[in-house]
């Protein structure tokens, strides 16, 4: 089975976006928010959200991306790229669309910071809309919105900007054959439906 784009190789892309943005466009623009790999030499923190500290982010302003919530809708009946439903063959495609939320929160010790860098993750996605659909696969980018100037609750005296990017749109697509998987040719009886997902889903895909 191929593996598709998945929702973490989804924020992945958005991470190594905006670290190349404020490494490149701001290091050489606006060298008070540079990012560099370095920690130590980086004027911004630019991380998955699980990633940051309070700690951190009371030292250096910092975005973090978040994930919303992700789901699926057909786009052709059977999700197939390929092929009649319900005929099946030896290798048939599928595919269907992924469509979700990304969450980019701004911090700073300054309101007006933690607007400004806001802002600029906004124009981002509003002027860079077409090249990241190209460069990084993405079937839709929808529209970005900024949110209002807050604190959060661990300590207040940490602004936060929220930015959200929605929908985000890609396909998800797979190859099945007559071997796998092998939960196609089981049968899901209330007897043996536990031992036989346990033995095939979690013993194939996560030895």
């Amino acid at each position: 089975m191929d593996l598709p784009q998945n929702t973490l190789a989804v924020s992945a892309e958005f991470l190594i976006i905006l670290r190349r943005w404020f490494q490149y466009v701001a290091g050489a623009n606006l060298p008070q928010w540079a990012w560099n790999p370095t920690p130590s030499a980086s004027k911004i923190l630019i991380e998955l959200a699980y990633n940051i500290q309070l700690e951190t982010i009371q030292q250096t302003p910092a975005i973090a991306i978040q994930r919303g919530s992700f789901g699926t809708r057909r786009s052709t009946f059977g999700d197939k790229a390929k092929h009649e439903w319900p005929g099946y063959s030896k290798e048939n495609l599928y595919s269907t669309e992924v469509y979700g939320t990304m969450n980019f929160n701004v911090y700073s010790l300054e309101g007006g910071e933690a607007e400004a860098i806001a802002n600029i993750v906004f124009e981002i996605f509003v002027t860079q809309q077409q090249l990241l659909e190209r460069e990084f696969k993405f079937k839709w980018l929808g529209d970005p919105s900024v949110g209002p100037l807050g604190v959060i609750e661990e300590d207040r005296s940490v602004f936060i900007v929220p930015v959200t990017l929605s929908p985000v749109v890609y396909d998800m697509a797979w190859r099945n054959t007559t071997n796998e998987p092998l939960l196609k040719r089981l049968r899901l009886t209330s007897e043996n439906i536990n031992q036989a997902l346990k033995e095939t889903v979690y013993t194939e895909y996560f030895p």
